[in-house]
């Protein structure tokens, strides 16, 4: 059951630090952890996905944008 209201559970919060701080890893060079960041930033992809798929098929398309977790978001 999606929530109406735009707080967002620690689990929530904790995905969304992560991807950031993978994203981050990307802007340094000659150092291992991309791969790490790569593979951080796929499953949260999937996650992304997996949400998206759940909401359309319980016909819930205006929660879809409650859960997603941006990836790589444009800075200004």
């Amino acid at each position: 059951m999606a929530s109406t209201s735009k707080f967002k559970s620690l689990e929530d919060l904790l995905y969304s630090e992560t991807a950031t701080m993978c994203e981050l890893a990307f802007e340094q060079q000659f150092h291992y952890g991309i791969y790490y960041a790569w593979v951080k930033l796929k499953e949260q992809e999937i996650r992304n996905i997996v949400w998206i798929a759940d909401m359309i098929l319980m016909k819930r398309k205006e929660y879809i944008s409650d859960q997603i977790v941006p990836l790589f978001p444009p800075r200004v």
